[in-house]
């Protein structure tokens, strides 16, 4: 990934390459989920022996260096903000870098369970334990990590 114009967006991406793990650290397993700005994957790190997950920004040769760059941004912002917080329903991040393909990624701790999508699939069903009671008690901490 070329370093954008944007000289604080530049000097973070830098400061990235230069002080984050190398290469190497992180074996990606299988892919989980894909955004419109980035991939998802499960990995295990081999520094600490446990199963991680990966986001990676997207590459998008579209030549627009401005968007490219705001993308950028808002990718190492979401790394730096989450990796800040410290919610019970916030999933932690671990490690920010640069892989050797020079993408940008950050590593979280590996949450399992099922997506909120299945949750309400799961009661509109009237599958056993899965109540609109329920349901109001998922949304609610999901508003209690937002408003965190």
């Amino acid at each position: 990934m070329a370093l954008p114009h944007d000289s604080e967006i530049a000097r973070l991406f830098e400061a990235v390459r230069n002080f984050a793990p190398r290469q190497g650290r992180y074996s990606r397993a299988k892919s989980i989920a894909e955004t419109a700005m980035s991939v998802i994957v499960q990995a295990r790190d081999g520094l600490l022996e446990r199963s991680v997950v990966i986001k990676e920004l997207k590459s998008q040769d579209d030549g627009d260096e401005v968007a490219s760059a705001r993308r950028l941004r808002r990718f190492l912002d979401e790394a730096r903000i989450t990796s800040q917080l410290d919610h019970p329903s916030i999933v932690p991040v671990h490690d920010i870098g640069v892989d050797e393909n020079g993408t940008p990624y950050f590593a979280m701790k590996l949450v399992r369970g099922e997506s909120l999508t299945r949750s309400f699939e799961r009661e509109r069903a009237g599958e056993e334990g899965w109540s609109q009671t329920r349901m109001v008690g998922v949304l609610l901490k999901v508003c209690e990590a937002m408003s965190y």
